[in-house]
């Protein structure tokens, strides 16, 4: 659903589509639903000193979740290292098809000074021999579509899982539908610039998160992200949509 668990005691969802109620399903197939009793909504700073809430929202639960249910380790590391790693996108319905990361961005749903949702993303393009691209991967790619937001993005590492964030929105031009086949932009949160964050609002009630990392893939294209996180990005990639 809307919601990853990051702690026993904490989830993570998006501000413009959050859930009180997440639902999480334990080792033994049973799927229990639990209530929130507040949040807070995460701040991002830019290089450039610019500087508002996040579309990240971190809830804390009326009580712990079940031992049957094991919460999910972050993307710790370099998030830049992300760079043309394949990862999950699970979406609405019970659904989870494959992507690949094309660069790290900041992006909010409106642009400067409407900076609605400003957040560090991943961004992943729809991307098959139809639509102009090189394939993607193939009957796998996945873009997002409205009502995923709040869902999952995650990559394997090893044997393990780990949180890259949830889903913010897509950027196409108007009158286009992502369902048509047409090449366009998905964007997920990327929590790793937020750990510290994260951490302060965890460890007062006894819980840490956990974390793994990614090694890069060496290729030039890491240099170009890197410079585009100083905010240049955010007026690239101002019509970013809704997808709630």
């Amino acid at each position: 659903n809307r919601a990853v668990l990051i702690t026993p005691l904490h989830y993570i969802t998006a501000v413009h589509a959050a859930t009180l109620a997440p639902t999480f399903r334990g080792s033994d197939g049973v799927f229990r639903t639990y209530a929130s009793v507040g949040s807070q909504t995460l701040l991002t700073t830019l290089s450039d000193g610019t500087a508002g809430p996040s579309d990240i929202q971190l809830h804390t639960l009326s009580a712990p979740v079940d031992n049957h249910i094991t919460p999910l380790a972050i993307l710790g590391g370099n998030g830049e290292n992300l760079v043309g790693q394949e990862f999950y996108v699970a979406l609405q319905g019970n659904q989870i098809g494959r992507n690949t990361v094309n660069q790290i961005v900041a992006v909010a749903f409106g642009g400067p000074p409407d900076l609605r949702g400003l957040s560090y993303t991943i961004e992943y393009s729809f991307d098959t021999l139809s639509n102009g691209g090189d394939g993607g991967l193939g009957d796998d790619e996945a873009g997002l579509y409205f009502g995923d937001s709040g869902h999952t993005a995650f990559i394997q590492i090893g044997s393990h899982f780990a949180v890259i964030g949830t889903h913010f929105g897509i950027d196409i031009s108007a009158g286009q539908n992502p369902l048509a086949g047409v090449r366009y932009n998905s964007y997920s949160t990327l929590l790793t610039p937020y750990l510290d964050q994260i951490s302060a609002i965890t460890a007062p009630s006894g819980y840490r998160i956990s974390t793994l990392s990614v090694n890069a893939i060496p290729e030039p294209i890491s240099l170009v992200v890197f410079a585009c996180i100083g905010g240049v990005s955010i007026y690239r990639s101002r019509k970013s949509s809704l997808i709630d």
